[in-house]
């Protein structure tokens, strides 16, 4: 699986930065207490939207395979998890009116790529997170007020820094082709045999030339094959096998992004299961952080996540949240797929790609 999903990361660090400034203004609050002052009245609902993408030399670096919104409504004290699948298909606003889609997963890379390669591309929703919340709002009707992005990196590090989690595993799964970081553009000890294959790899190639080539020579019509079609096969060594058993597990940030991240399963894989998944590890974050009692393990998490996190909120919007929102605990939660059993279908673009339709 060349293309970097993962993970819903991201809804850990909001969790995580909003439990860690909930119990950091509940202890200030203690000690000082400043004069009531008139505020503006906040809406009842609140909407985030959570992503996580590979970052780093990961390949698809800001593809946002993992998609959630986060919702509060105030008044009622209710939450919701919606989980947005990356196949998505959707319609992108164009300066010329013009048609533009694209997967789901890819907007969040459009609207940050520089303009020469996407000219059409309505001016407004240029730069972070606009063009994904625009079309997100389009799509499920709900207004998106802030967006916060983590990489895998950063999912890592904040899973260790609260000392791993224990996720209940109500379908168990195996994994055949889970890449391997780092080894995305190993060979195998095919490098003579690649060096052959690889003018075939790429459009506009000679017909004749790989006619001739591959004639009486099954080993490189295979592999020109399997490069193509299963590269797992082809190049065995980028992959590893991850098996995960029924019940509970406890996993440290590495096991944790696996799990939340593989998609490649014969049995309970796919873009649903996963994204289930990813709603079970929401619930084991939400559990483990009501368990700690020390909010001392926080203040390295903050900074050393500074450098994989992009959002536009800040610390101060983040606080003016919990204060609205109050505690947590007492918020009945939903968590939904948008799947095809309730919104979508499945289908097919003009150039061949699945897609969901909303």
């Amino acid at each position: 699986m060349p293309k970097k999903l993962i993970i819903f990361i991201t809804v850990i660090i909001i969790i995580l930065l909003s439990f860690a400034v909930y119990k950091i203004n509940r202890l200030y609050q203690k000690v000082y207490s400043p004069k009531q002052t008139e505020t503006k009245k906040n809406k009842d609902t609140i909407s985030l939207l959570l992503l996580g993408y590979g970052g780093g030399t990961h390949e698809g670096t800001y593809l946002t395979d993992s998609m959630m919104i986060f919702q509060v409504n105030i008044k009622t004290k209710k939450a919701l998890i919606l989980s947005v699948p990356r196949d998505l298909w959707v319609k992108l606003p164009t300066e010329s009116g013009d048609a533009f889609y694209s997967k789901i997963n890819a907007v969040y890379t459009i609207g940050l790529a520089k303009k020469d390669f996407y000219p059409d591309l309505k001016e407004s929703y240029r730069g972070d997170g606009k063009l994904l919340k625009f079309v997100l709002e389009s799509v499920t009707g709900i207004e998106i007020d802030n967006y916060l992005a983590v990489d895998f990196t950063g999912f890592v590090k904040a899973v260790d820094a609260i000392g791993g989690v224990t996720i209940n595993i109500d379908k168990p799964f195996v994994d055949e082709r889970y890449p391997i970081e780092g080894k995305e553009a190993e060979l195998c000890g095919k490098d003579s045999q690649f060096k052959e294959i690889a003018p075939f790899l790429q459009p506009g190639y000679n017909p004749t030339d790989r006619d001739n080539l591959l004639k009486n020579n099954a080993e490189l019509l295979t592999l020109l094959t399997n490069a193509t079609d299963s590269p797992e096969l082809a190049f065995p060594c980028r992959y590893e096998r991850l098996e995960f058993k029924k019940g509970r597990q406890f996993m440290n940030g590495k096991t944790a992004l696996k799990f939340v991240r593989s998609r490649y399963s014969q049995e309970n894989g796919g873009d649903f299961n996963r994204a289930h998944r990813q709603q079970l590890f929401v619930t084991a974050i939400k559990q483990k952080l009501l368990s700690l009692n020390s909010i001392t393990k926080f203040f390295p998490l903050l900074e050393s996540l500074s450098d994989h996190v992009a959002t536009d909120l800040a610390i101060s919007e983040i606080q003016k949240i919990l204060k609205t929102i109050g505690d947590l605990r007492s918020y009945e939660v939903k968590n939904t797929i948008l799947s095809e059993d309730n919104y979508l279908i499945n289908g097919m673009s003009d150039d061949g790609q699945y897609i969901l339709i909303p």
